[in-house]
């Protein structure tokens, strides 16, 4: 049984008993990768740092990233990327939704019933649900309350557990980062007046926009710029979230986190990636693509390593707060919440008079 698993789900143990599935699937890595970067591989995909030394956990905890190898929402949005147009247009929603959820299954039964797993499965088979059958999309804050209700009600374990905790956090990080820095093609003071007007009169936005972009290099460093920028604010939006309880329970803060998160978290999905064609290309007994995706695999796990390894080696990074500093923090963290609160009612409030302004003239 996995270590975090909670008491209702020990009855599951076809499930949730999961040493041996893992261990199998390490093995077929083993042929193509080093010690090292099989661990961190299994640790990626399916969680926990079996295998990894302790020095190089205390550097990933000391760059901010010890998240990484805990499985969460991002597992899961990867392997539901089997939930794709082609398969739906081809075999209909329904049938696309239930294979969705008996992938989802197979990934529990090897990644194991964490609590992480549990919440992003039950939200991410609740939105399929509702998408397929009732034909609604839920918003994403109903799912999570709605998700985190049902795991609550189901053990009520849950409300101490840490991994619970910051997972919620994690995701009310990524629903304020989109609410406070909406994704957009544009800044807002770029948009023409014609445009906002044309929401007042619910006008069709035409799909023929004419660029500026005056060479193919200036559109990549702009949306590198773009991306950074993103990826920046929604690490920012997850640290000020999940903060507060890492403070609570470990009293300790990486001030490198904002940096390595966006130096390092694009080779994650990567890394995922490659690491699940060379496990079915072995399984399926494809040894070639095996071993190409198995090299890719390891070349992209050691720039991960080695980039882990120089940011975090100097543990003076990972600050150690005492109780009066945490007596501080929290009280500095709450006129921040107010803060926060007042900055997006003003904002919200400003841009309902702007439009309504231009929608007189």
């Amino acid at each position: 049984m996995h270590n975090s698993d909670l008491a209702f789900l020990h009855g599951l143990e076809f499930i949730c008993s999961v040493d041996g599935r893992r261990q199998y699937f390490q093995e077929l890595l083993t042929p193509y990768m080093t010690g090292e970067a099989t661990s961190l591989v299994m640790g990626l995909v399916f969680g926990g740092g079996d295998g990894l030394t302790r020095a190089f956990k205390e550097q990933v905890r000391t760059a901010g990233l010890s998240h990484v190898l805990s499985a969460s929402g991002s597992n899961v949005s990867l392997f539901l990327s089997v939930n794709s147009v082609f398969i739906r247009r081809r075999f209909g929603s329904i049938f696309t939704t239930f294979l969705s959820i008996f992938v989802l299954i197979l990934y529990l039964s090897v990644a194991g019933c964490t609590a992480p797993l549990i919440r992003a499965s039950t939200t991410a088979v609740l939105a399929l649900l509702g998408n397929s059958l009732w034909k609604r999309k839920p918003s994403q804050i109903w799912l999570l309350v709605t998700t985190c209700a049902v795991m609550i009600f189901i053990s009520a374990e849950y409300l101490t557990d840490i991994s619970f905790q910051l997972s919620v956090a994690a995701s009310l990080g990524l629903l304020g980062a989109t609410e406070l820095f909406p994704d957009k093609s544009q800044d807002y003071l770029d948009q023409s007046i014609k445009g906002l007007k044309g929401k007042c009169y619910q006008s069709h936005k035409t799909n023929a926009k004419i660029t500026r972009v005056t060479s193919g290099m200036m559109q990549i460093m702009q949306q590198l710029r773009t991306w950074v920028l993103r990826t920046i604010q929604v690490t920012l939006a997850i640290q000020f979230f999940t903060l507060p309880i890492i403070i609570f329970y470990f009293h300790e803060l990486s001030i490198l986190a904002v940096v390595s998160n966006v130096a390092l978290i694009w080779l994650v999905p990567m890394i995922v990636t490659t690491s699940l064609a060379t496990l079915l290309s072995s399984v399926v007994d494809f040894s070639f693509i095996a071993f190409i995706g198995g090299q890719l695999t390891e070349l992209l796990s050691q720039i991960f390593i080695l980039t882990v390894t120089f940011i975090g080696k100097n543990d003076s990074f990972l600050i150690h707060l005492t109780d009066s500093q945490n007596i501080w923090f929290f009280l500095i963290y709450f006129l921040a919440i107010l803060m926060l609160i007042e900055y997006y009612w003003l904002r919200k409030r400003a841009k309902t008079f702007e439009e309504r302004l231009l929608c007189r003239f």
